[in-house]
């Protein structure tokens, strides 16, 4: 497991400002919590620019473009392993990693159903990696944060199709 390289306090920047200072990057992902509420409402994430990119698309597992041998949920289970991060017990439950979408089509991955015909063909599933991330703590307990792993993922040696 790799531990953060960076942890920096942002001052008093909003999660929503985070977001827009971040909109021109690629994969924005911008997980708002508008509850404030200790338990139910509690943090605002804020990432963008991911190292890496799972797609799944005709029930095949794509990394970075490039097809993966193992079926979509082994693929996702390896990577999730491969770039697994040092956890903070100090700091919000979501601390970087794989953030996307899961498209009803993904049931098809899941369990052997006739397909229905396609009217557009998405992927079934993007999960973007993300190795940089900006929590805020909606109920005041800890100052926006933002945390940043190693960026080893992004060399070729890490970010190969196996």
């Amino acid at each position: 497991m790799r531990p953060p390289i960076h942890l920096e306090h942002l001052g008093h920047l909003d999660a929503f400002t985070c977001a827009q200072t971040l909109s021109h990057l690629p994969d924005l992902l911008f997980l708002d919590s508008a509850l404030r509420h200790p338990a139910l409402g509690r943090y605002s994430f804020v990432a963008a620019d991911p190292f890496g990119r799972l797609v799944v698309q005709g029930g095949r597992a794509l990394w970075n473009g490039d097809a993966l041998p193992q079926p979509p949920l082994s693929a996702l289970r390896s990577l999730l392993d491969r770039f697994q991060q040092s956890r903070i017990d100090s700091l919000p439950p979501f601390q970087g990693g794989a953030a996307g979408y899961l498209a009803y089509d993904f049931r098809h991955t899941l369990e052997t159903l006739t397909p229905a015909p396609a009217d557009v063909p998405l992927p079934e599933a993007v999960l973007p990696f993300y190795e940089t991330l900006v929590h805020n703590s909606d109920v005041g307990r800890i100052p926006p944060l933002m945390l940043e792993f190693r960026r080893c993922a992004r060399t070729p040696a890490c970010s190969g199709g196996s």
